[in-house]
């Protein structure tokens, strides 16, 4: 993840970031069972990004239990993700961040659609970053 531009990457145990350290913007992806501790971690003005649920979690929900939102800390910020909201002038906007900054937004790996549990195998991989797709072979 380093070498895609992430300044560092953290484990969680028992669904609780292990460290004490304070950041400036946390993107959530794992859910909201661990929502409420990543905004623990947020410097006074930072945000968070939930962008969704993680499958696979043995008891997976779109809801933060007994959610308060006096629990956030005073000064950071929620928000979420939904495509939704997206349109061609933000469209526009992401290509030419990544045309001015040179981000290589190339696929990991590239399926056809004989191989999709091939694709599937590559993302349960504990090393799997980055984007993978299926083509249809007549495409």
């Amino acid at each position: 993840m380093k070498a895609a531009g992430y300044d560092d990457t953290l484990l969680d145990h028992q669904r609780r970031l292990q460290t004490e350290n304070h950041f400036d913007a946390i993107l959530e992806l794992v859910g909201p069972d661990t929502l409420m501790d990543s905004l623990t971690h947020l410097n006074v003005n930072g945000i968070t990004c939930f962008t969704g649920e993680l499958s696979g979690m043995d008891d997976a929900r779109w809801t933060v239990a007994d959610f308060d939102p006096f629990g956030i800390p005073a000064g950071a910020y929620l928000t979420h993700f939904s495509s939704d909201t997206a349109n061609a002038s933000d469209l526009n906007d992401l290509i030419k961040l990544v045309e001015t900054h040179h981000i290589d937004i190339k696929p990991a790996k590239i399926f056809d659609l004989v191989h999709t549990s091939d694709a599937q195998a590559a993302l349960d991989q504990a090393d799997s970053f980055g984007k993978v797709v299926v083509v249809n072979s007549d495409y």
